[in-house]
């Protein structure tokens, strides 16, 4: 299937991949809990909890705006592309920026409807995988 779903410019300027990128020392240190799950001493909430720098990550990636652009996220999420970052190895490692937005956009969106899913995201590798790619990418921005 072809990405129907999509419209518009998925650019990814150099200034945001260095934004998120900035992230993938935190999450790649030894004994790094981006979240952990929500335990009855907790103040109530969703399922998760999320470490203060995981929440400076959300914060980062909203204010970028990424993943406000028309899309049509359940639709996209029917495509190879998604089946391929979400299940074969090195496909998140192998991706380009505009890539690894709309995979974001679909698992926030996702969590929206149904929460612990972005958590879910998080313990499963993939959000730091993409964090770790958008460091690479930078990087390949700043060596032209």
């Amino acid at each position: 299937m072809d990405p129907a779903p999509l419209e518009g410019d998925w650019e990814v300027p150099q200034e945001h991949l260095e934004a998120l990128g900035a992230f993938a020392a935190d999450f790649a240190a030894p004994g790094f809990e981006p979240v952990r799950r929500r335990t009855p001493q907790d103040p109530k909430g969703g399922v998760w909890v999320y470490h203060e720098t995981m929440v400076r990550f959300l914060q980062a990636a909203d204010r970028l705006t990424l993943w406000r652009r028309p899309f049509k996220v359940m639709d996209w999420m029917k495509t190879e592309e998604w089946r391929r970052l979400v299940h074969e190895h090195g496909a998140i490692e192998a991706a380009d920026g505009a890539s690894l937005i709309r995979f974001l956009t679909s698992i926030f969106t996702h969590d929206r409807f149904n929460d612990g899913i972005l958590g879910n995201a998080v313990m499963s590798g993939h959000v730091p995988r993409i964090i770790a790619r958008f460091a690479e990418l930078a990087e390949q921005g700043r060596r032209g």
